[in-house]
């Protein structure tokens, strides 16, 4: 197995036709739990963030049992190593109930793939939405602190203008179905297209209200937005609801 192949096997969940069905369906396995996980920790949900971060460690050593014996490219060696220290640091900080560290983990490991995915040629929806949260994260910490941060306007803006660029990438290279990716975009389809247009109009509202005076009234619309893109995330991977836990409990 070459690295290049070796690599979209752990990280890239990417139908490459060198890939098994069985080896893609474990890569989107992982990175739909990290991505309920993360869900879990916005909602400050703890019973589903252990949940999905124990399966996020499980699905992790599952992928490191195949192809950990694999000779790897030294950078791709230390990002499976850097990547692996992270979800053990997920998995600790969920145990000892520290929901910042959970997500500073989360994040690490987001961070992981989406920089370097592209540099293999690989354009990964996950990615996009990765880069569209660092984007927005900025936006709302700039628009509810009256330094903005110690930010330039001009930094605020194009921050804004990240972030929108990063969600109009998802939407055209999202798939039409990804079943164990995103089981909500068949299991949910037409909620899953409103939520989408409901968050791209309010970022456009967004730019249209921005007012330089104040950017602390843009306060409530950036964190709507982040409430937004979290309910979509949560929409999209099939994220439990109350009356499913009632039914089957985990």
């Amino acid at each position: 197995m070459s690295v290049r192949v070796l690599f979209s096997v752990l990280f890239l969940g990417f139908y490459a036709s060198a890939c098994t069905n069985d080896q893609v369906q474990e890569m989107e396995t992982f990175e739909r739990d990290l991505l309920l996980t993360w869900v879990a920790l916005e909602r400050d949900d703890p019973k589903l963030a252990e949940y999905y971060g124990q399966r996020t460690g499980e699905d992790w050593r599952l992928l490191g049992g195949h192809y950990g014996a694999v000779p790897m490219h030294l950078e791709i060696k230390e990002s499976v190593a850097f990547a692996g220290f992270w979800v053990n640091s997920l998995q600790t900080s969920i145990s000892k109930k520290d929901r910042p560290g959970a997500t500073i983990a989360v994040q690490l490991i987001q961070n992981q793939l989406r920089t370097l995915r592209p540099r293999f040629g690989y354009d990964q929806p996950t990615d996009h939405l990765y880069e569209f949260y660092y984007y927005w994260h900025n936006v709302t910490e700039a628009s509810n602190d009256d330094m903005l941060c110690l930010l330039e306007w001009s930094e605020y803006e194009w921050f804004i203008d990240m972030a929108e660029q990063s969600w109009e990438e998802y939407l055209r290279s999202r798939p039409r179905y990804a079943e164990t990716l995103f089981p909500g975009y068949g299991t949910q389809a037409a909620l899953t297209e409103a939520e989408s247009l409901e968050l791209t109009r309010s970022l456009a509202d967004f730019k249209k209200d921005l007012d330089a005076s104040d950017h602390l009234l843009a306060g409530p619309a950036s964190r709507v937005i982040n409430d937004l893109f979290f309910d979509y995330l949560a929409t999209i991977t099939d994220y439990p609801q109350a009356g499913d836990l009632a039914e089957n409990p985990l």
